[in-house]
């Protein structure tokens, strides 16, 4: 078993290193990480200007490669450099939970989307702290030992289907107070932005971001209320954004440009 794993905190994230050495009890594990961290940066991917990857090393022994790329980057290179040889794509522990509206804007998500593009099984896991009312120290030996425990349940079952990944929300409570497992949907929600107006040393304005979620979905199935829960969410993630209920719908409006 062959694992190529990212993560969008930066290759020597603690979240990482915990998963490295829980898959490693599984198998082979390639890490092509960014080198530094990447939060927020969606499925971006560079284009117009070269990578460099340079090896990583930690306790004196190669740990993995740094990408100057995004976490997308990140795996497509990784699956260039495996010849595409390899059985899981894995990204994360993500420091901080990625729930609800968070997938379109995660790189922690976006490098398990990537991998599933790609057509591979893919996994991403993430850790909610102090944002979903847990403790700000995060616990991620604990919590990827219960990745590694998810993961062999899944590849006794055989892959998953094609062009789909799992995002994963483990709660950052000791083993013994997680409450189970939930198949839990996204939840819809969205920010509230703000900005923060002031000016740099040069007179320059600036902005900057601020603002919080503002939730508009209390279903009990979803992945906001199964973590605060106390319970590990797993959400099925399709990348067929198509909403084809109304596809079907739109097909009876006979839209059509006017005849020049």
């Amino acid at each position: 078993m062959k694992f190529l794993l990212t993560n969008d905190d930066g290759i020597g994230a603690p979240g990482l290193v915990a998963l490295a050495v829980e898959l490693g009890k599984l198998g082979e594990v390639l890490i092509v990480a960014p080198e530094r961290e990447m939060s927020g940066s969606g499925h971006a991917f560079t284009r117009h200007s070269p990578l460099r990857l340079r090896r990583f090393h930690m306790d004196g022994r190669l740990f993995g490669y740094a990408t100057t790329g995004t976490p997308a980057d990140s795996v497509k290179l990784g699956l260039f450099l495996a010849k595409r040889q390899v059985d899981w794509v894995i990204s994360g522990i993500n420091r901080g939970g990625n729930l609800g509206v968070d997938l379109f804007y995660s790189g922690t998500v976006s490098g398990a989307i990537e991998g599933a593009i790609d057509g591979f099984p893919a996994i991403a896991f993430s850790l909610p702290t102090k944002e979903y009312r847990y403790p700000d120290e995060p616990r991620f030996g604990e919590a990827a030992a219960i990745a590694r425990e998810l993961l062999e349940q899944l590849i006794r079952r055989g892959p998953l289907p094609r062009r789909l990944c799992l995002n994963v929300n483990i709660p950052n409570l000791p083993r013994e107070q997680i409450r189970g497992v939930r198949l839990a949907a996204q939840a819809l929600q969205r920010y509230d932005d703000d900005f923060a107006v002031g000016a740099d040393p040069f007179g320059e304005r600036y902005y900057w971001l601020s603002g919080g979620a503002v939730e508009e979905d209390h279903r009990e199935d979803s992945d906001l209320v199964g973590i605060r829960d106390g319970r590990v969410t797993i959400t099925p993630l399709r990348i067929d954004l198509t909403d084809w209920e109304l596809l079907e719908k739109m097909r009876e409006w006979e839209l059509s440009l006017s005849a020049r």
